[in-house]
């Protein structure tokens, strides 16, 4: 199982049917509509927020195309799965060896982490430049 088909796992399992798959992927993508947003606090999965910003659709559906080959989820009205009981053996398995780190909050620090991440490799490239006495 990939980190993706664990993730959609996972939020699958807070959603519990009451929303379609694609709301998982707007929120993975990071789309700031109301829905999305209040999704993300009702149902408690914020921090995967903008998780994913490049996520393509096709990568999306075939995750979530294969759990449900694989039996790990089920599919209770159109676009809108459950989790079966494997799923949960196989969701239970994989966070315990693989665990989301605990301060990780993508609602709380989308637009900071962008931020950072751009800073981060100007002052990369600035250190790089200056190790090899690039002035230009």
């Amino acid at each position: 199982m990939t980190f993706l088909q664990a993730l959609i796992l996972l939020m699958l399992k807070k959603l519990n049917g009451s929303r379609t798959v694609f709301s998982i992927y707007h929120l993975l993508k990071g789309k700031k509509s109301s829905q999305t947003i209040q999704d993300a606090h009702l149902f408690r999965i914020g921090q995967f927020f903008q998780f994913f910003p490049p996520l393509k659709r096709r990568t999306f559906d075939a995750a979530v195309q294969d759990l449900k080959i694989k039996g790990l989820i089920r599919e209770t009205e159109l676009n809108k799965y459950t989790v079966t009981p494997d799923g949960e053996k196989e969701l239970n398995t994989y966070f315990n060896h693989r665990p989301i780190p605990q301060y990780f909050n993508g609602l709380k620090y989308q637009d900071i982490a962008i931020v950072f991440w751009k800073r981060l490799n100007l002052l990369i490239q600035v250190l790089s430049n200056a190790i090899y006495n690039k002035k230009k």
